[in-house]
Protein backbone atom coordinates (compact mmCIF):
# COMPACT_ATOMS: atom_id res chain seq x y z
CA UNK A 1 0.00 0.00 0.00
CA UNK A 2 0.87 3.52 -0.84
CA UNK A 3 0.35 6.06 0.78
CA UNK A 4 -0.47 9.74 -2.01
CA UNK A 5 -2.19 11.95 0.01
CA UNK A 6 -2.16 12.30 4.26
CA UNK A 7 -1.36 10.85 7.00
CA UNK A 8 -2.55 7.39 8.77
CA UNK A 9 -1.72 4.95 11.23
CA UNK A 10 -2.14 1.63 10.60
CA UNK A 11 -1.86 -1.89 12.09
CA UNK A 12 -1.57 -5.01 9.83
CA UNK A 13 -2.73 -8.59 10.89
CA UNK A 14 0.11 -10.11 13.31
CA UNK A 15 1.68 -7.12 14.79
CA UNK A 16 0.12 -5.27 18.50
CA UNK A 17 0.70 -1.31 17.54
CA UNK A 18 -0.17 1.20 14.84
CA UNK A 19 2.31 2.61 12.91
CA UNK A 20 1.93 6.25 11.59
CA UNK A 21 2.51 6.51 7.60
CA UNK A 22 2.26 9.83 5.64
CA UNK A 23 1.87 10.62 1.73
CA UNK A 24 5.12 9.10 0.20
CA UNK A 25 5.91 6.00 2.20
CA UNK A 26 4.10 2.23 2.09
CA UNK A 27 3.40 -0.33 4.15
CA UNK A 28 3.25 -3.80 2.75
CA UNK A 29 0.51 -6.55 3.53
CA UNK A 30 0.52 -10.28 3.10
CA UNK A 31 -1.76 -11.78 0.62
CA UNK A 32 -5.03 -13.33 2.61
CA UNK A 33 -4.27 -11.01 5.73
CA UNK A 34 -5.87 -7.84 6.76
CA UNK A 35 -5.05 -4.48 7.90
CA UNK A 36 -6.31 -1.43 9.98
CA UNK A 37 -6.16 2.02 9.09
CA UNK A 38 -7.07 5.25 10.83
CA UNK A 39 -7.26 8.57 9.52
CA UNK A 40 -7.39 11.95 11.24
CA UNK A 41 -9.71 14.75 9.50
CA UNK A 42 -7.65 15.66 6.73
CA UNK A 43 -8.19 12.76 3.98
CA UNK A 44 -6.08 10.04 2.85
CA UNK A 45 -5.16 8.40 -0.63
CA UNK A 46 -3.62 5.04 -1.00
CA UNK A 47 -2.81 2.72 -3.92
CA UNK A 48 -3.16 -1.17 -3.49
CA UNK A 49 -0.60 -2.77 -6.22
CA UNK A 50 -0.64 -6.52 -6.18
CA UNK A 51 1.78 -8.47 -6.88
Amino acid sequence: MEITCGECSVKVAGESAFKTYAAGSSFKVAGNSSFEIRTGAEAVDYVCSFG
